[in-house]
């Protein structure tokens, strides 16, 4: 009886590492893809802007800086104090730059 208890606890033990592996794993790889999202729009951006496609720009730094990317923040933050493909608003401006510097 002693044999049997052992190896269920075993089992247990086993089943229970697996399932915490794999919560960990899959947090991981969410935080991971929100990151690489991020990433894909201010890539995706810096095309559009190297381009002359101001607006496009716009549209994908805005779409990065909203999940917290620093460097749209910051990049974003320019295009509003220039006027580059958005009515020059110096205000949002400021804010922009300033919670991007505020973030690293």
């Amino acid at each position: 009886m002693t044999g049997s208890n052992d190896t269920m606890k075993k089992s247990a033990l086993m089943v229970l590492l697996t399932l915490t592996f794999g919560l960990m794993l899959g947090n991981q790889l969410a935080h991971v893809g929100a990151v690489s999202s991020a990433d894909l729009h201010f890539s995706q951006a810096k095309s559009a802007f190297a381009s002359g496609q101001k607006s496009e720009a716009v549209k994908r730094f805005s779409e990065a800086a909203e999940q917290g990317h620093r460097e749209s923040q910051y990049q974003l933050g320019i295009m509003y104090m220039k006027g580059w493909g958005v009515s020059r608003t110096p205000g949002l401006a400021y804010r922009l730059i300033t919670t991007a510097s505020k973030a690293g």
